[in-house]
């Protein structure tokens, strides 16, 4: 029986997707950030994302279509996540800045 995942292996700025009936699995190397944020260069193509927590023994997912639904909040760097995408594309890592708010001059950190 062949494997429903398509091992993705990651770059330093990001990895290729692949459509079909397969899932990509894709170690994450980008930073951690909300999964609307981490995601915003697939969006377009985005169906849904998948992570198993060994530790809980819990799936949780991320839908774009369904916020409601969606139990997994932010992406985190060097996590394994299930990822469906609707075509070839190419998810390149968001990246975080770090600015300094004027009123209280602590860092913040911000999707870029």
């Amino acid at each position: 029986m062949q494997s429903p995942y398509i091992y993705v292996p990651s770059s330093s700025d990001g990895v290729w997707l692949y459509d079909g009936q397969k899932w990509n699995l894709v170690s994450y190397l980008g930073p951690t950030l909300p999964c609307k944020d981490a995601t915003r260069s697939i969006a377009a193509y985005l169906v849904r994302i998948w992570y198993y927590d060994n530790a809980s023994g819990i799936w949780y997912m991320y839908d774009p279509a369904d916020p409601w639904g969606s139990d997994l909040l932010q992406l985190v760097n060097g996590r394994a996540y299930h990822i469906k995408v609707t075509q070839d594309c190419y998810w390149r890592w968001e990246t975080a800045e770090v600015s300094y708010g004027f009123d209280i001059g602590q860092p913040v950190a911000r999707a870029a």
